[in-house]
């Protein structure tokens, strides 16, 4: 029975060393300009070494427009490590997305992290300059994507789902036979957000009606998206504007008609709408006069009726 145990014993002690020739030992995720912490086994090793720094895991990553653009994963970083007799050759970042109120479901996207930093020793940092390591350690990122992970979702609650997959040997420098993954235990990471309705864009002209000579003021409201908004005005005679509420004074009869904006958040999302009534002006009329036969000095004019 103790031949058994001890045989186990090592049996346990060999597995565990020879899964550990080669593993990793911290990842991340940035949205947008947000950097996310997955796994590290403690600071300053994290991906994002800040005190403040938040985890993917369960972060609330905000609301979003329909096909907003600030809803971007921006970059993926793994460290990996090994020892002289492994080797690590591929690290790949996976993510999804599906409804809230549903079972996960969907394929997921693959993301090569190609660009490798190799520790440099003796100085133990890597040779991108950022965070420390040891003999072996590598890191694996890629600071250029720019996904789009709400582009074609309707409105709701959603779960941005991730998960990473990195590949080499445990028994020479040179195979790539074993596949890891970095998945929260089987389980991911996931991090909720939400799709609100899309920008909606409100417009008003006032007076409707006015003489030649007074002015129109042009009114715009935007809902629903992220501010600040930016405005783009068209209207009749060649009128144009950048102003929320523009007024174009003086008018004259060729201001007359629907005016248009096109309203933008500032994730790019836009919305676009036309005065439903119809701006008139009207012509200022110069009176003029009878004219009167010559009369005497001191003697009283005439009253002149207006034509």
């Amino acid at each position: 029975m103790n031949a058994i145990k001890l045989f186990l014993c090592i049996f346990c002690i060999s597995t565990l060393s020879f899964s550990q020739n080669f593993d990793s030992f911290a990842s991340g995720i940035r949205i947008n300009n947000t950097i996310y912490n997955c796994t590290a086994s403690s600071q300053p090793n994290q991906i994002n070494p800040d005190t403040n720094a938040q985890n993917f895991q369960g972060a609330a990553l905000g609301t979003f427009g329909i096909s907003s653009t600030c809803a971007r994963i921006t970059a993926g970083e793994v460290k990996t490590f090994k020892n002289t007799n492994a080797n690590v050759c591929t690290v790949t970042m996976f993510w999804r997305t599906y409804l809230a109120s549903g079972a996960p479901t969907g394929a997921f996207n693959a993301v090569p992290l190609q660009t490798i930093s190799d520790c440099n020793v003796p100085a133990f940092t890597f040779q991108d300059g950022f965070g420390p390591c040891t003999t072996g350690d590598q890191k694996w990122k890629d600071y250029s994507i720019n996904i789009n992970f709400v582009n074609g979702l309707s409105v709701g609650n959603y779960v941005l789902d991730v998960y990473y997959e990195f590949t080499g040997s445990n028994t020479t420098t040179n195979g790539c036979e074993a596949t890891k993954f970095i998945s929260n235990f089987g389980t991911n990471f996931k991090a909720p957000f939400t799709i609100n309705q899309p920008l909606i864009a409100t417009v008003s002209a006032s007076p409707l009606v006015l003489c030649a000579g007074n002015s129109i003021n042009l009114t715009a409201t935007a809902s629903n998206g992220i501010a600040p908004f930016t405005y783009l005005w068209t209207g009749p005679n060649g009128f144009s504007s950048l102003l929320q509420n523009p007024v174009i004074l003086n008018a004259i009869p060729a201001n007359s008609g629907s005016y248009s904006v096109v309203a933008t958040d500032s994730c790019g999302s836009s919305s676009s709408t036309s005065s439903t009534n119809v701006v008139t002006v009207t012509p200022r009329v110069t009176p003029t006069f009878n004219a009167v036969a010559p009369i005497c000095s001191g003697t009283a004019a005439p009253t002149l009726p207006l034509i």
